[in-house]
This record gives structure tokens, sequence and C-alpha cells, in this order.
């Protein structure tokens, strides 16, 4: 695995000398879904760390990018492609996850002015604001107390509560801020998370409904309708932002039902898409697939690099997460599934040719 210098370099030199044009000729059978979050002038303290920020002129340099060289289509006409068992050649959908404020005040305009209709996936317990994601409120910890202090005050408390506790093993693969969110994302139940945020903002004073009241990070419902009669579609992110692997099937049944109900009364929406929050492999079950199709759900997405061809299905969609990078990383970004594929394949040609040459030199006396 190429390491994020070396990744960039090969990208710049992809991009620059045109061979990213072969990739994109290699892989137009495939539609690209690109997942984007916040789209901010500045990097706020409820997602600094997060990896999720892009700022407006580099939203604005992706989809000038995207738009001189992908046919982009809306996440209904993908869906109804591939019921079809069609696809148009280099198809790409544009989405956005969580459901920040700022997509409306930053990103929606932008999407006006190229004229491309994206899909935003809602996190219901935030709409207007009511209650904060937990992940928000965690990194709006992390970067005011500092990661490592949180992390004594977490084992101190868990100790307190009697609840899993936090383990920090070195050396570190992943950086702390990371292995902190995976332990209230995976080892926590979500009773027993918000407890311990509680107890957190307890700990440090800070004066936790205020602070995300005045903040007003999250959509409310004037602007998700605003945005829908312009075009955007809406989809479901779930409740809590909570990943359905740390649910009981009880527990995500009753979050998958209940936030799109909430949806769908206020929107009259019957196109409702899914997508995971985290969304890898590991975050979800068959079980969870199938309470998606059971609730009536149009599509589901998740945010693993899978390609999409005429023969995926609606309800395992591969999605590209994207970062704020320059352009000619997004460019890489976007096809290097693609070149995996192709790697894959030059890969397995060479080695039953090698394999066919040492059975022939064989049958000839050679060995």
């Amino acid at each position: 695995m190429l390491n994020p210098f070396t990744k960039n370099i090969f990208a710049f030199i992809l991009f620059y000398s045109g061979l990213i044009k072969v990739l994109r000729l290699l892989g137009r059978n495939y539609a690209k879904i690109l997942v984007f979050h916040s789209i901010n002038d500045h990097e706020t303290s409820f997602i600094r760390g997060t990896n999720v920020w892009i700022p407006p002129n580099s939203f604005e340099k992706h989809l000038k990018y995207i738009k001189r060289n992908y046919r982009v289509i809306s996440l209904k006409k993908l869906v109804n492609s591939l019921k079809q068992g069609k696809l148009q050649p280099c198809s790409l959908v544009i989405t956005f996850d969580d459901g920040f404020t700022d997509n409306f005040i930053y990103a929606f305009p932008i999407l006006q002015r190229y004229k491309i209709k994206g899909t935003i996936f809602l996190a219901t317990d935030c709409i207007n604001n009511r209650n904060p994601l937990w992940i928000q409120e965690l990194y709006y910890l992390i970067n005011n107390v500092g990661v490592e202090r949180l992390i004594q005050t977490i084992i101190t408390l868990t100790n307190k509560l009697e609840i899993p506790k936090l383990l920090i093993e070195f050396p570190l693969n992943k950086s702390l801020q990371v292995k902190v969110e995976e332990y209230m994302a995976f080892s926590l139940k979500k009773k027993i998370r918000d407890n311990l945020l509680a107890a957190l903002y307890r700990k440090y004073n800070f004066q936790r409904r205020k602070i995300f009241s005045q903040a007003k990070i999250y959509l409310n419902w004037d602007q998700i309708k605003q945005m829908k009669r312009d075009g955007i579609d809406f989809g479901n992110h779930g409740a809590s932002h909570t990943p359905f692997s740390a649910m009981s099937p009880d527990e995500q049944l009753d979050e998958i039902v209940n936030s799109k109900e909430i949806i769908e009364q206020n929107l009259e929406e019957f196109f409702l898409p899914f997508s995971y929050p985290y969304g890898m492999d590991w975050d979800f079950k068959a079980t969870t697939k199938k309470i998606l199709i059971d609730t009536g759900h149009s599509c589901v997405l998740t945010a693993m690099a899978t390609l999409n061809d005429k023969n995926t299905s609606p309800y395992e969609l591969g999605r590209i997460v994207i970062n704020n990078v320059p352009v000619h990383r997004l460019a890489f970004d976007m096809e290097k599934s693609v070149l995996k594929k192709y790697l894959k394949n030059i890969n397995y040609i060479f080695r039953r040719a090698k394999n066919k040459l040492a059975i022939l030199m064989y049958g000839t006396g050679i060995l």
C-alpha cells in the first residue's frame, strides 16, 4: 500500500502525463458515486480531525473537473438504469452524508451554478439542531481539551461508571483521535456512549446544549425543503450516526423505521435511498440489508470504493469518499479502483502464463 506522499506523487504523474485519461476510458462502464460531507469556509472545531471538510473553492474545482469529464446524473436515474440492466458511460452521482447546514450555505449555490442535482443523506436526530450527533460532540471535546487529556478523563470515568475500557495499544497503527472515535462508535452501546459524553461535558464545564444550539451546524427543515424544491434529493442516514454493527437487530429496525418515517412525513418522499453510517463491510450485516429492503428503501449505499456496473445490486452500491485534496488527487481517487482491477487482471494473466510455461517446460524435459 502506498503511503500518502507516494500516492500523491503517483497521482500527480498520472494526471499531468495524461495517463489518467486512459484510466477514465477503461472505467467508462462503471458508475461512480462520490460522497462529500462538510463544505465550509473554515474547519470548525466540530469536524477538525475527522477528515471530512472541504473549503468551497476546492469543492468548486472538484465540480469543474467532474462536470468536464463525466456525465453527472441523479441517484434516482442511476438506480432506474441499474434496474433495467444498463448504464450510460461515464455516469457519476454526487452525494453528501450527515446533513451539515454548510451544505445549504456553501455547497448548494455551487451545485446550482453547475446545474448538478445531488443527494443529501440526513441523520434525523440532528435535523433542526434538536440533538447533536455524538461524533461532533466528541470532536468538539478533542479540539478544545486535547486528545491525550481527554483519554485520561475517559479512562477515569469508565472505571467509575463500570463500562467497557478504552485501550490504547502502542505502537499506534492509527491516530489517537481515530482510536477514541472507534471506541465510542463500536465498543459502547448508544445509551452508554451518550451518558459518557454527558459526563465529559460536565467534567470540563462545557454547556453542551448551548454550544450546539448556537452553532446550528445541521440543516433545518426550511433549508431542506428549499433545496428539494430546487432539485436536491434527500435520503436516510439513520438517526444517530451509530454504526449498525454496534446495534442489535431490534435497535437497527427501530432506528431505520423511525428515521425513514421522519423524512417521509416532512418531504412526502417516495424515492428514499439509504447510506450506512461509516459504511465499510464490517459496519453492517446481512440482517441490516434485509431490514432496509423490507422497510422499502429504494437503494443502499456504502462507503466502500467498489465498482458499480450494470449488474450491481441497487442495495450494494459503492461510493468514493472525497476529502480536501487537489484536483490531480481527486482524479486518481476516482479511478484507483479501476487501476486496481486491471493490475489484478494483469497479475492473474502473468501468473497463468508462468504456470503454463512451467508445465510446458516440464513436459518437454527442459525442467
